[in-house]
């Protein structure tokens, strides 16, 4: 047992079908009906901080490769 899985509500995943683990704020929003996913300064809001984090552990857990969302400004070329 790692010392991930005190932190970890998925328990146990199959590693071997796995190559990474990503998370979708917009899919993760509209599943819960949120309107907003950053605060004035941009930056998310906690239970999007929370999403993207339990992402990462978890991909460490499963020593797979964390994959970020999607950057949604495409027209933004800088931004990207």
């Amino acid at each position: 047992m790692s010392s991930y899985s005190q932190v970890l509500p998925a328990g146990e995943m199959s590693r071997q079908r796995l190559a990474g683990l990503t998370w979708g704020s917009e899919d993760l929003s509209a599943a819960m009906g949120i309107t907003h996913k950053t605060d004035r300064q941009g930056s998310l809001t906690f239970t999007f901080q929370l999403a993207r984090s339990l992402c990462a552990v978890t991909a460490a857990a499963l020593g797979v490769q964390a994959i970020d969302g999607v950057y949604l400004d495409f027209r933004d070329v800088e931004g990207l």
